[in-house]
């Protein structure tokens, strides 16, 4: 699994890290790691490149509407949490 951030990854890395989860993740892609960020498919496909994963095999779970688009574009499977929150 992987992170693919719109935040600085140093964020999301301090985040992770005080939660005890940073271990789940075999890499963390934030804004500041890529020259287009959200809602450029640049984040996500950056972050199946460093799992190793094709990014049409991958399932994006997201919460906002930029990022749904960044991982579509980059030919992801969307998972809109918001649906599964309400």
């Amino acid at each position: 699994m992987a992170v693919a951030t719109g935040s600085p990854k140093w964020v999301a890395e301090k985040i992770l890290k005080s939660l005890g989860i940073r271990d789940w993740f075999g890499a963390v892609v934030g804004a500041d790691d890529v020259q287009a960020p959200k809602p450029a498919p640049e984040t996500y496909l950056r972050a199946a490149e460093l799992i190793g994963v094709d990014p049409k095999r991958c399932h994006a779970f997201e919460d906002t509407e930029l990022g749904m688009q960044s991982a579509r574009n980059a030919g992801m499977e969307v998972i809109n949490i918001n649906v599964l929150l309400d």
